[in-house]
């Protein structure tokens, strides 16, 4: 992806594509990129590994069992989140290659960013796992599906989704979890530094994602106020949307962050992915643009949607302890009372 492509800029008056002086280039060369993807990786797999240390077998079990939390994120990520951003592109009007990016990702199944983000919410790190590998694996039939649905106002090309990368997806999440739970059945004392270690390293690996994402691609924030729009809109959109929905089936407090943070998380490098292997060179680079900008608004948003959750939760708390005082006071003063 080192060489030098213009961004293309639609014309609706003509058949002609037209370039224009905005230029999405990438800064490293391919070997370095290779080299950034595969350490990216093997990140994510020990990030991976250290919620394993968090996650007991019978979590898993007790969520299969009663799926309602895995069926309600799945009706939102592959039904309602398609059709919001649809609307979303339709309403905006942006550039027709932006309008495809904005499809294409919000027909991708949540990424593993999600596991991290619901385990710094307080959230359901179980079924948030449990949710990220039913999404990778039906999104193999469900993605196709939606994409010759929502894609056709803007281009009759037929998209390939990449298999091979839905695997690798769902290899880094089936592997190194389950390594994790062996070590906190085995070795608890341990599992309890290696789930810490893990949270700092997810924490690392959610910025450096950031800023390598910034400094590749320094042009992708002259796009239109439409597109930069939607990028800034559409996390906070998918927070919204899990939350309500799993609120309207009753779902417990954990299980609503859980549901939202997989809906607001898609899978952007898969995103990418599928753009590179089904769009000529000339093209994909502007199609990228989106979800390049989805990718950082929506870490961003997470963090901070995050650090929401623990400071309500400290509050809840702290008044939660209030409260307990104040029933120990009293019956301290009658207790001094009844000695005196």
């Amino acid at each position: 992806m080192a060489e030098s492509n213009s961004l293309l800029m639609h014309d609706n008056h003509s058949n002609v594509t037209n370039f224009t002086d905005v230029k999405l280039v990438p800064k490293f060369d391919p070997v370095v990129q290779k080299a950034m993807d595969i350490l990216l990786m093997i990140l994510m797999a020990l990030v991976m590994m250290s919620l394993g240390c968090t996650i007991h077998l019978e979590e898993i079990r007790r969520q299969l069992r009663r799926p309602v939390g895995i069926g309600m994120a799945m009706f939102c990520q592959f039904i309602l989140y398609p059709a919001v951003m649809f609307g979303l592109a339709h309403a905006l009007k942006p550039d027709k290659w932006d309008a495809i990016g904005m499809i294409l990702l919000g027909t991708c199944p949540g990424g593993s960013i999600s596991n991290i983000i619901t385990f710094w919410a307080g959230g359901n790190v179980a079924l948030s796992v449990s949710m990220t590998a039913v999404s990778t694996g039906i999104g193999t039939g469900l993605m196709p599906l939606n994409l010759w649905i929502y894609t056709r106002s803007w281009t009759d090309q037929s998209t390939a989704v990449p298999y091979v990368n839905i695997i690798i997806s769902l290899v880094l999440i089936m592997v190194p979890v389950p390594i994790g739970m062996i070590i906190l059945w085995k070795f608890p004392r341990a599992a309890v530094w290696v789930a810490k270690i893990g949270s700092v390293l997810g924490f690392v690996v959610i910025v450096g994602v950031i800023a390598l994402s910034v400094y590749q691609y320094p042009r992708m924030f002259d796009s239109s106020w439409q597109v930069l729009l939607a990028a800034v809109l559409m996390p906070s959109l998918g927070l919204c949307l899990g939350f309500v929905m799993s609120s309207v089936v009753c779902l417990t407090s954990d299980v609503r962050k859980t549901v939202a943070i997989e809906i607001s998380a898609q899978n952007v490098a898969l995103c990418l992915t599928l753009i590179v292997i089904s769009f000529p060179k000339d093209i994909f680079f502007n199609i990228m643009i989106f979800p390049l900008l989805f990718g950082v608004f929506s870490l961003v948003t997470l963090l901070i949607f995050a650090a929401l959750c623990r400071f309500v939760s400290y509050l809840a708390i702290l008044n939660q302890k209030r409260k307990q005082k104040d029933r120990i006071e009293p019956l301290n003063r009658l207790s001094n009372l009844a000695e005196t």
